[in-house]
């Protein structure tokens, strides 16, 4: 369980809804991904999650967020995804944040702790509301965050 430490700027953000939407994989903004224009972030994890053509096609078209993570469920998993998935989800975030606007937003979290609290009971990406989950989809947000602020200070 993380613990909510505090580090300067207040709460730790609990959830991805409201005002802390974009944060979530279902937020609807295009992110480009090696020339590949995929609707949501969602999509474009959802995908990387077979190597079957047909199935990387329907999941990238999908009509939804949510339409996307139940065909990327069904899709035959390509060799060692469990080893890989924490990789890929890291990547996908860093193409997402290229977005200036999402940047931003995501660096004005300041130190925050962020936790993708669910009530799908998510306990690998996130933590229910009990407070269980290893929660590593905020741990990349941090990450990525932490990363985004050191660029830009070797960029002054």
């Amino acid at each position: 369980m993380i613990e909510p430490v505090l580090t300067g700027d207040g709460t730790p953000i609990l959830h991805f809804r409201g005002h802390y939407g974009f944060m979530s994989n279902f937020y609807k903004e295009p992110i480009l991904i090696e020339g590949v224009v995929y609707p949501t972030s969602e999509h474009a994890y959802q995908e990387a999650k077979t190597e079957d053509i047909d199935w990387q096609f329907r999941i990238r078209n999908a009509e939804s967020p949510a339409e996307a993570k139940r065909l990327g469920k069904q899709a035959p998993m390509r060799p060692h995804w469990d080893d890989m998935k924490i990789e890929v989800m890291r990547h996908v975030l860093y193409h997402k944040f290229q977005n200036p606007s999402l940047r931003s937003r995501l660096l004005a979290t300041g130190d925050r702790l962020i936790v993708e609290g669910n009530r799908w009971n998510d306990t690998f990406w996130g933590q229910c509301p009990i407070g269980t989950g290893e929660n590593h989809l905020g741990k990349l947000l941090m990450e990525l965050r932490a990363a985004l602020r050191e660029e830009d200070a070797l960029a002054d």
